[in-house]
């Protein structure tokens, strides 16, 4: 590529898609998917003992995004961070109702693939320009807000961007981002 950062070498930055992946997976942007009931449907109950649930048509339905992609019936170690889950095997993941970051099915959200890659574009200038490091103000690991409908870090989100002293060659030459 020279050099060159072009959509197709963003594109095929396959760990950088696993990293935003992940990331999705355990800080996810919406907390709920909602959905109607198109047709009876009953649930099997909660707890032992207790009494099955049935859904009729027309009733709304939540569907908590985060405790879903944390479930260790489904993830392996859920509040690991492991990009590698997303990596060949964990191709699978997209298409399945266990990793919801922009919802699934014919509702799944249109800007889906404009956000992935506006989201690569920003880190890949990001990075070629800065070292990033947790602030002071930064809690690892992140605590999140409680009571609030969106993920959002308890004590806000603080960054440190230090400039590299390294450039990646391309902003030599402009020839990125």
């Amino acid at each position: 590529t020279n050099g060159r950062v072009t959509y197709e070498v963003i594109h095929g930055m396959k760990y950088l898609d696993a990293v935003i992946c992940e990331t999705m997976r355990l800080y996810p942007l919406v907390s709920f998917l909602d959905r109607v009931c198109i047709k009876k449907f009953e649930l099997p109950p909660a707890l032992p003992g207790g009494k099955p649930f049935t859904m009729e048509p027309g009733m709304n339905l939540w569907v908590p995004v985060m405790p879903i992609h944390k479930d260790p019936n489904y993830y392996e170690n859920p509040n690991k961070f492991d990009p590698d889950r997303f990596m060949e095997d964990g191709k699978k993941l997209f298409n399945s109702y266990i990793y919801l970051p922009f919802g699934v099915g014919p509702r799944i959200c249109i800007g889906s693939r404009f956000a992935m890659i506006k989201m690569k574009v920003l880190l890949c200038y990001l990075f070629a320009r800065f070292d990033v490091k947790a602030g002071a103000k930064t809690n690892i690991p992140m605590q999140l807000k409680k009571g609030f409908t969106a993920v959002m870090p308890k004590n806000g989100f603080w960054v440190k961007l230090e400039p590299r002293k390294d450039p990646h060659p391309s902003l030599a030459n402009g020839l990125c981002c």
